[in-house]
């Protein structure tokens, strides 16, 4: 991994765990297979669709999420904004 890798990861890892108390955890149960999509469709509905507070919401990047709602093939109901 370059140092550039590292530190970019290190800020991540700071920033998470300034939000969360354990990063290891929070991730862990956000990529099991099981239930991912679930979680993910939780936020957003508790969001409004907005993908920026469901990202937050789930302590990941804004980015994540999107490739998240691609991967389980999660689309916004229509009339829903996809702010974010």
């Amino acid at each position: 991994m370059s140092p550039s890798t590292q530190a970019t990861h290190a800020r991540r890892a700071a920033r998470g765990a300034a939000t969360s108390g354990n990063v290891e955890l929070s991730l862990q149960w956000l990529t099991d297979r099981e239930g991912a999509a679930e979680r993910c469709i939780a936020a957003l509905k508790a969001t409004d669709w907005n993908v920026e507070k469901a990202a937050e919401k789930l302590n990941v990047g804004r980015r994540t999420l999107y490739r998240w709602m691609k991967k389980y093939k999660i689309k916004a109901p229509k009339g829903a904004t996809r702010r974010g």
